[in-house]
């Protein structure tokens, strides 16, 4: 295939595309030829013979990928403004002179063209949120996104996708990326976003350099980010995105200051000062007496503070906010069981939790069995174990949820009352992340992941857990309180 065949057929298939359909495309582009990044050792090509200084080459190349990473988070959030709810902070659009000088900065050389094509990339994404109606200053996209010609918006999204599409043809990887790209316009179309693909094999050795490179050049938390971002099927963490995008002062230092700065905001915020490490306890209702053990046994740890809803939700006060403190606890036990995976409210918890980029460090899960029902007070079902190991067990949990979706759906459309059709369209909200985003990635998890059943940790008095918890305090509380008192002292 030629890029010029390339070209004509993502023409086609972004026929009747949509508008907001065509910008997280664009995304999607410019996240697939990040790994191309890493031809080279540690981005040595943004070093510049005019600079003699060591540490100011350092900080134009911290620069240099700030000013990438940022561009991408811009245009995701553009296209989160159909995705995700709440963004209502402003955002800076004046990234496209710094893209700019990233790639005039790349060193000269055929060994380095494919660089400049995945930077170019990026500087076509700008291309389409300039045609989306961004201005150059400081916006409020909630006034001014929508605006842009329809055709013009399109045309952008082709050239992002033939820039990509450059990139890797100088590898000889034109036809996997066309394939991928295929797949990717229908997955978005359809809105079925767990089933972009997410293989990284097709970059061979150039993940582990991009991924490498980050982390020698101080940007941990960004292959950390990029990572997870292959694996979960290209769902940001909406949490740390909005902390991020509005990280101004940290952008003067860089990826590397930004990084710093989300990880030690996020360990801040996260920990208690106190000596007790916080634990939250979610389970389904139905099988509340397993919670109960759980509870008197890590209640009785005087360095445990145990959250629990029949303790600490009082009269009239809100679920879902209680659900939504999550993250603000070191550790999450699961009980995971066919009824848990079938509850609205503890999925809600699930989405919660994978807002949190270090939610597999926090989780501390439990596969039920159906053995378990002996521990049952009043056993409503001898089959209340999780079924995730077998493919067509699992599918039953999608299509038990696409059934309440469709249930929901068409009883909403026999409602009178407005007010009783806007509850009802959150709820229908909820349940289409379940199956979009939050169900199929958790499953995918939990079977990679060794698990035990509540009777192999009962019968141990939960000594995986604590010996995690005894770790992590360990590791975590000197290291905090200093820390802590140097933000004190910032204050």
């Amino acid at each position: 295939m030629t890029i010029e065949e390339f070209r004509k057929n993502i023409e086609v298939a972004l026929k009747d595309y949509k508008q907001k359909h065509a910008i997280y495309f664009s995304w999607i582009c410019g996240v697939r030829v990040l790994p191309f990044l890493g031809i080279g050792k540690n981005f040595n090509y943004w070093r510049k013979k005019s600079i003699n200084d060591k540490n100011e080459q350092e900080k134009q190349k911290q620069k240099h990928l700030e000013s990438i990473f940022t561009a991408l988070d811009i245009a995701y959030v553009a296209s989160a403004v159909y995705y995700v709810e709440n963004y209502n902070h402003c955002i800076p659009v004046n990234i496209r002179n710094d893209v700019f000088s990233a790639i005039n900065d790349v060193t000269n050389s055929d060994e380095y063209k494919a660089v400049k094509c995945a930077i170019a990339t990026i500087i076509k994404i700008t291309n389409v949120l300039h045609a989306e109606g961004y201005e150059y200053d400081y916006i409020n996209f909630h006034t001014t996104f929508g605006q842009g010609p329809y055709l013009l918006v399109i045309s952008n999204a082709i050239e992002v996708a033939v820039a990509a599409a450059k990139t890797f043809y100088l590898h000889g990887l034109l036809d996997d990326f066309y394939k991928i790209i295929v797949n990717d316009i229908e997955v978005i179309k359809n809105n079925k976003l767990t089933f972009f693909n997410k293989d990284i094999n097709i970059y061979g050795n150039l993940w582990d350099k991009f991924i490498n490179g980050l982390n020698n050049n101080n940007c941990e938390y960004w292959a950390k980010m990029f990572s997870n971002l292959f694996s979960k099927y290209f769902i940001y963490n909406e949490e740390d995105l909005q902390k991020r995008i509005n990280l101004f002062e940290a952008r003067y230092e860089g990826a590397a200051g930004i990084g710093k700065f989300m990880q030690n905001r996020t360990t801040l915020l996260q920990m208690s000062m106190h000596e007790k490490t916080k634990v939250f306890l979610s389970y389904c209702s139905k099988e509340s007496d397993l919670a109960d053990k759980i509870d008197d046994l890590f209640s009785g740890i005087s360095y445990i503070s145990i959250s629990r809803d029949t303790r600490d939700v009082g009269y009239r006060d809100s679920f879902k906010k209680y659900m939504k403190k999550v993250n603000v606890h070191n550790f999450i036990i699961m009980l995971i069981s066919d009824n848990f995976l079938k509850s609205q409210s503890c999925m809600f918890e699930v989405s919660e939790l994978f807002k949190d980029s270090n939610f597999e460090k926090k989780l501390l899960f439990i596969i039920v069995s159906d053995d378990d029902c002996k521990y049952l007070k009043k056993s409503q079902s001898l089959y209340i174990g999780a079924k995730l190991y077998s493919s067509v067990e699992s599918n039953e949990y999608i299509i038990y949820w696409e059934k309440q979706y469709k249930i929901l759906k068409e009883s909403l459309s026999k409602i009178d009352s407005e007010e009783a059709k806007i509850e009802s369209s959150k709820k229908l909200r909820e349940i289409k992340r379940i199956i979009d985003h939050d169900l199929s990635p958790f499953i995918e998890y939990l079977r990679d992941s060794r698990g035990k059943s509540f009777s192999e940790l009962y019968e141990t008095k939960f000594n995986d857990f604590i010996s995690i918890i005894d770790s992590f305090r360990k590791k975590n509380y000197p290291k905090l309180k200093k820390m802590y008192e140097t933000e004190i002292d910032k204050d």
